[in-house]
């Protein structure tokens, strides 16, 4: 009975000790801890939502794409666009006429091969009326239109300033022209164009160090700090668990916009001073005319206070802001709601209203990434005009970072003053195929011919223009 007593008291101890150092160590491990600030946790839901890469990137890697075209890989890309119909006072009786008219262009360049095509069909209704295809190797430049002519027109460009300075019809037509013109011609123009391809582009998109100082500031100053749903109205499909107000003084942004205001103005006298335009001759704003202008901006806009919503997820679910300016309130709005990410479905809008005016634009985006379909959705809506737009698409043979291919299955534009019209189309890149055959057959040196051969040429081409039974008749339609 001692003994089992004792062994109770035992068991109890050793509970107690478990217990005590359990509470312990979660005391040690809170006092080491530090609870995330208003800021932090908004810092981390903006990391979270906008930092990764979009969708469309995530399905398409267009900037892997870019980077392969950018490092003169062999490419292909392409686009279609059909008029579907169209209708409004603005194209009158034309307006039948133009519905079904459509363009397409496909294009290849292999630069390391000194190859490239371009082909451009124009089409109507379901027939291809004219397909214009335009080709260029290390030395020629060559051009072909099934429809109207046999065999290819070509230019010889390693020997083009010779050949216009020859006796030829066209030679010395063209050379006059040129030379009223000022215009001169490379000594080795096939150089000189193979090598503008081959040239890295490197386009300096950063911005000065005034500027991004002056926004790194600002954002230190930013005072965060969160609010009660009840206290803010939200969109009822918003479902927010937290909500956040972040206010930008006017003395934090000051900075950045004097900064900017100045890099604007310096951008502009250099583009003129690129033109040969003489700076002398223009009124340039002085210092403190740019620190007037900016004073003006900031004491108009005031503080601006932007309202976060972040939801269980921890991602942002809305955005909005609101402004009054001398008697303007203009609002802003934005609403994520993608399941798989946020940013699969957005609503943005942007409002204003001043003397009983109201001015509204609302956009919106949904990706399905699952089906690979994107739709689009705007509509502009100023005093008494009015205009929507709705777009919808879909992905198809995609190959993550080197391909894909978009069908527009319709683009539809209306608006109040009576114009409407839908489009159809479609697009594609690829850096997987790049097929490039220079034309065959009978070879057109235009520069070499004489005006006997010239006029031979025209009249090949007017004979099939006049027996084509669709070229002939789109012209007879056309009354001409």
């Amino acid at each position: 009975m001692k003994a089992a007593k004792e062994n109770m008291t035992g068991r109890k101890t050793k509970k107690l000790l478990v217990s005590f150092i359990a509470v312990l160590a979660l005391v040690l491990g809170c006092v080491g801890c530090k609870k995330e600030t208003p800021r932090e946790a908004v810092d981390k839901a903006f990391e979270k939502t906008f930092s990764a890469s979009s969708p469309l990137e995530n399905l398409l890697g267009i900037s892997e794409i870019q980077k392969a075209i950018a490092d003169k890989s062999p490419y292909s890309s392409g686009a279609t666009l059909t008029l579907q119909n169209v209708s409004g006072e603005t194209f009158g009786e034309y307006a039948s006429l133009l519905s079904g008219i459509g363009f397409s262009v496909d294009s290849a360049i292999n630069v390391a091969k000194e190859q490239l095509k371009s082909v451009i069909g124009i089409s109507y209704g379901n027939n291809t009326y004219l397909t214009l295809n335009a080709f260029a190797d290390a030395s020629k430049l060559y051009l072909t239109v099934p429809q109207l002519l046999s065999g290819s027109l070509s230019i010889d460009l390693a020997t083009l300033k010779e050949d216009l300075a020859s006796d030829s019809f066209l030679g010395k037509a063209i050379s006059s022209e040129l030379a009223s013109s000022g215009i001169e011609i490379p000594e080795d123009l096939t150089a000189s164009i193979w090598n503008f391809f081959k040239t890295e582009t490197n386009v300096n998109t950063s911005l000065p160090e005034s500027i991004t100082n002056a926004y790194d500031a600002m954002m230190k100053q930013i005072v965060t700090e969160e609010v009660k749903k009840s206290d803010v109205t939200l969109p009822s499909e918003v479902s927010a668990k937290k909500v956040y107000n972040m206010t930008i003084s006017k003395d934090s942004y000051r900075d950045l916009v004097s900064a900017s205001v100045q890099y604007f103005v310096d951008s502009f006298l250099d583009a003129l001073s690129a033109e040969s335009v003489n700076i002398a001759d223009i009124d340039v704003p002085s210092a403190e005319e740019i620190t007037a202008f900016v004073d003006e901006i900031v004491n108009t806009l005031g503080d601006i206070v932007l309202t976060v919503a972040v939801n269980k997820d921890g991602y942002v679910c809305y955005l909005g802001s609101e402004l009054n300016i001398q008697g303007i309130t203009i609002t802003f709005s934005s609403v994520f709601s993608g399941e798989n990410s946020p940013l699969e479905d957005v609503e943005a809008k942007l409002s204003a209203n001043f003397m009983g005016q109201r001015i509204s634009l609302s956009a919106s985006q949904k990706l399905d990434m699952e089906n690979q379909s994107v739709s689009y959705n705007g509509k502009l809506t100023a005093l008494d005009f009015t205009a929507e737009f709705s777009t919808e698409g879909s992905f198809r043979n995609v190959e993550k970072g080197k391909k894909y291919h978009f069908d527009l299955d319709f683009f539809e534009f209306t608006c109040s003053e009576g114009l409407s019209f839908t489009l159809s189309g479609s697009a594609y890149q690829d850096v997987t195929a790049c097929d490039i055959e220079l034309p065959t057959g009978t070879e057109h040196e235009l520069l070499k011919m004489d005006e006997t051969a010239f006029s031979g040429l025209i009249t090949e081409i007017m004979t099939k223009l006049q027996n084509d039974p669709l070229l002939s008749g789109l012209l007879e339609g056309l009354g001409l």
